[in-house]
């Protein structure tokens, strides 16, 4: 598998959504977001090229992990 670094500023966004999402939603949105999030990370370890490339840099996948 591959290894998945997140970024300093992704980890922040990342905490500052699922506090949006408790906050404004509930702990169980935020609890199935983070768990469709782990999934797909753990997909993109995998296989990476499962996702589409980024439009703005090649070198990056994306993902969307809810049509929200």
């Amino acid at each position: 598998m591959r290894e998945i670094l997140i970024s300093t500023r992704a980890q922040k966004n990342i905490a500052n959504l699922f506090e949006y999402l408790e906050l404004k939603w509930s702990k169980k949105v935020r609890e199935e977001f983070a768990r469709k999030m782990y999934n797909d990370i753990k997909l993109i370890q995998i296989n990476p090229n499962i996702f589409p490339s980024s439009d703005i840099n090649p070198r990056y996948n994306k993902c969307v992990i809810t049509k929200h």
